[in-house]
């Protein structure tokens, strides 16, 4: 997978012409992600939907700190603790098991 072209499409899916996000970060914190969730070394190309997945929900959630409800009248907010559960099977699905 090449960091620059993953980039780039998320740049065109989104219509983003800045990189107000800081796209390379998130890249590489979603690569950290897959990999330690995944127990792998190395993300081959069957990877990209993924990542690109990944990215989105975190320039989605990006200043918002996780939180998923708030509310004004009780002052009651509720947080996000990880990804989506449609990320986190799609993960499950990849990760090697016994040390392979």
């Amino acid at each position: 997978m090449d960091k620059t072209i993953i980039i780039e499409k998320i740049k065109k899916r989104n219509d983003i012409n800045t990189d107000f996000f800081h796209l390379e970060e998130i890249y590489d914190d979603v690569i950290s992600d897959i990999l330690m969730l995944t127990h792998r070394k190395t993300l081959d190309d069957s990877f990209e939907s993924l990542v690109k997945e990944m990215m989105e929900y975190r320039m989605n959630t990006q200043g918002t700190i996780g939180i998923l409800n708030d509310g004004y009248s009780g002052v009651q907010q509720s947080y996000n603790q990880d990804y989506p559960q449609r990320i986190l099977r799609k993960i499950r699905l990849r990760r090697l098991y016994g040390g392979v």
